[in-house]
């Protein structure tokens, strides 16, 4: 998972973590309808859910690309 996986390291700085599901932020929106507030909420676990199986299937189409640009930068040799 991009996420969790070697290509999230990559990606993100080592202090920066990634938050699932509901913000707690979520929890204290004022709605006058509590249908309204649990219908928002439940689309917090919905856009993570596709957020993260996106990723992941992006990790895995561009796995091998990946792998090679890391690889082949840590064995550069200058021909001179």
């Amino acid at each position: 998972m991009l996420v969790a996986g070697w290509l999230g390291e990559l990606a993100q700085p080592a202090d920066l973590s990634v938050q699932h599901g509901i913000p707690i932020e979520a929890f204290d929106l004022d709605c006058p309808d509590e249908d309204l507030k649990a219908n928002v909420l439940q689309e917090f676990i919905l856009l993570d859910d596709r957020y993260v199986e996106r990723l992941d299937r992006l990790e895995q189409e561009y796995a091998t690309a990946i792998w090679f640009v890391f690889t082949e930068s840590r064995d550069v040799q200058c021909v001179c």
